[in-house]
């Protein structure tokens, strides 16, 4: 097949200015946290250079701030000369291979975490714990001289351009809009005083930095905020920045602390392009589609359909650094896609933190921003290896071990592979899940790694190898009802991998994670198609007439009424991630699902379940009770190798209570994977 054939508008090169973009990709801006380290610029060199080796026509660093305001205690500015050398390197790099790299001016505002955070108001946001100052006219202008510096000294170091975040309620996106900005000076009240700010950014940085610097203005097209901006006001504000001097537009979503999520497994795949697309309309300059494009058909399908004229991936490109050649050449269907699941990525970038532990990366591919600490010693033809369990774990593991030129068997007691990420493609939000187990299916056949199936290993069949490396992770907990066993009850995995015949009454004991999965799966209405049924729940004004694009919701109904008791107090949900808990919780408010929590002394009944919840007696009609009351880890299979002196190593949650997750669980095995030494003298 002829390279890119099946996506010839992705690989159709596009006139940007004075420069020419090779194809339609766009690898976005995603704050890795590398930026932020002192000893941390060769690391996000190799990141950055791995993506635009493979093919990205652009590339957009993450947030850098103007100045000491604009960012988190401790994260990078460019604002001195000294800083450039270190951005020189990059940028070197990255002009080696053919992409445009432009750097991401960013100025938090009233989201930065210290005693210095500025807005145009004296408005706390409500997922910030700082209320910031009400910005003065000589800081105003001070700032604007900031960014304008800022782009020069990026024009110095070898960026091709800037990207000006003037969205996502970030500091310039405080200014446009009315709920954020309450001036009564000439930088609030009109759209015209509103739009003064940005504007006179936009005209300082050309001016200073010539016509051939590429600008680039991120605007959040809807902001989904209560009495937010209209339509018309973001048009507005589009086309006379497009007369000022910006090259593309980059269209984002929402904003951080809206109500609707923009960037979870919760949205489905490409469902705002419609909402680009009547955007492109309005401007003549090329428009960037963001948020959940995440396979090269989504954003082929873009493209033809005029809807925008470049395709941004940001995640995408950390979970396979060779998705354009792949698409390129025709193999699309090897990707490892983005599912979403921001554990490894998203929610340590909104950490706001300096610390190592939260540079970014990928549950699927752990590998991002670790390019250059990662590596490992092959062993060609040496030594006899076994995986047990085909988890996420032992996926990882099994592929890992072949690469190095170990032989590796991978056993799984149960038919198929996946573990418990073959559960989590059942719920609706967590389709792609699917896709991340046929990827690793794939990659165990191309690395030659023998998988043997519906068996469970014993120890006389492990004797042969030289070393066993344990992943049969974790198993639902025991019931917590004393009585015998009951037809009615059933644990998440009976549910999930059986699919039985439900009634109209179901409670769910446990809101952990998996009981909120449960949950979601229980109650979601899959008769209508995904976007109508996003739209309608979070209340998403399609027609684009209402402030903020924000209407009264209208959930499709549940299928069946759902309880979820938890026994803790509190919130349910504790353990996610801090940019996807608030939207679970609220999906399933939305679907119906009553929460009780502190619930004490539960005990089935003839009808259904009793329990205590502050000191008083309540009974739920329950046709079935799914116990999703927490996991325990598998003790026997690793009892059984010390018995028989089995040589054997355990990665993923069967290791450890410090495995909190997947992402701590794919990361532990191939960590473990690729330090592994074989004593090659006890070879057999």
């Amino acid at each position: 097949m002829n390279k890119g054939t099946r996506h010839p508008l992705l690989f159709q090169p596009l006139q940007v200015g004075s420069h020419t973009l090779r194809n339609r990709f766009v690898m976005g801006s995603m704050h890795t946290g590398l930026e932020d380290l002192n000893d941390c610029f060769e690391r996000l060199t190799e990141f950055y250079r791995l993506r635009a080796e493979e093919g990205a026509s652009l590339i957009v660093t993450g947030g850098i701030s103007p100045n000491i305001t604009g960012t988190y205690t401790g994260a990078a500015t460019l604002n001195d000369e000294s800083q450039i050398a270190s951005h020189r390197k990059l940028t070197t790099s990255i002009r080696k291979h053919g992409s445009l790299i432009c750097m991401q001016i960013l100025h938090l505002g009233r989201y930065a975490n210290h005693n210095q955070a500025v807005a145009p108001s004296a408005l706390r946001s409500p997922i910030s714990p700082v209320r910031p100052h009400a910005m003065t006219e000589s800081e105003i202008l001070e700032t604007i001289s900031d960014y304008v510096h800022c782009s020069e000294l990026a024009r110095r170091a070898g960026y091709h351009g800037v990207e000006i975040n003037g969205a996502e309620g970030f500091l310039i996106s405080l200014f446009f809009s009315p709920a954020t900005n309450l001036r009564v000076d000439k930088w609030g009240g009109s759209l015209a005083n509103r739009l003064r700010f940005a504007k006179q950014i936009v005209e300082g940085i050309r001016r200073q930095n010539g016509p051939d610097f590429l600008i680039i203005f991120r605007l959040s097209i809807v902001d989904f905020i209560e009495s937010g901006m209209r339509w018309e006001e973001v048009v507005g504000i589009a086309q006379d920045l497009e007369k000022n001097g910006v090259d593309i537009f980059s269209t984002a979503i929402g904003w951080n602390e809206s109500k609707i999520p923009t960037v979870s497994s919760l949205v489905p795949p490409a469902v705002f392009a419609g909402i680009v697309g009547a955007f492109k309309k309005q401007v003549s300059i090329p428009v960037i589609a963001n948020h959940r494009i995440h396979h090269p058909n989504e954003a082929e399908h873009i493209l033809q359909a005029g809807q925008a004229d470049l395709i941004s991936m940001s995640r995408p490109f950390l979970a396979d650094p060779y998705f354009v050649k792949k698409t390129q050449e025709g193999r699309s269907d090897e990707i490892n896609l983005c599912i979403a699941c921001n554990q490894s990525c998203l929610d340590r970038a909104f950490a706001y933190s300096t610390s190592q532990d939260n540079i970014v990366s990928c549950l699927v591919n752990p590998f991002a921003c670790h390019e250059t600490l990662w590596t490992w010693e092959t062993h060609p033809q040496h030594g006899k290896i076994a995986v047990v369990g085909a988890g996420p774990a032992g996926l990882v593991a099994a592929r890992i071990l072949a690469q190095r030129g170990f032989y590796v068997t991978l056993f799984e007691a149960s038919p198929n592979v996946g573990g418990h990420f073959r559960l989590a493609q059942k719920i609706p939000s967590k389709f792609d899940y699917q896709k991340t187990i046929a990827y690793f299916e794939a990659e165990l056949h191309r690395c030659g790694v023998k998988v043997i199936t519906s068996k469970c290993p014993s120890a006389e069949d492990l004797l042969i190898y030289d070393h066993v490396f344990v992943a049969t992770g974790v198993h639902p907990a025991k019931s917590p009802f004393v009585q015998s066993p009951d037809a009615r009850v059933m644990s998440y995995a009976d549910l999930l991998l059986n699919e039985p015949l439900l009634g109209n009454n179901i409670v769910v004991i446990g809101g952990g994670g998996i009981g909120m999965d449960v949950a979601e799966y229980l109650t979601c209405n899959q008769h209508l198609d995904q976007k109508t049924r996003f739209f309608k729940t979070w209340g998403i004004d399609e027609s684009l007439k209402a402030p903020g694009a924000l209407i009264p919701p209208q959930p499709p109904s549940s299928p069946r009424k759902v309880w979820i008791l938890e026994k803790e107090k509190g919130l349910i949900g504790r353990g996610l991630g801090r940019t996807t808990v608030a939207h679970r919780r609220d999906l399933l408010q939305r679907n119906g699902v009553v929460v009780l929590t502190g619930v004490q002394d539960l005990m089935l009944t003839d009808r259904g379940v009793s329990f205590y919840v502050e000191g008083q007696l309540k009974e739920l009609t329950a046709d079935q009770v799914i116990l999703c009351n927490g996991v325990e880890r598998d003790s026997e299979t690793p009892r059984l190798l010390l018995q028989d002196q089995i040589p054997f190593s355990l990665i993923g949650s069967v290791s450890g209570t410090e495995i909190r997750n997947a992402a701590d669980s794919i990361r532990h095995a191939m960590e473990v994977a690729i330090q592994f030494k074989l004593d090659r003298k006890k070879v057999k």
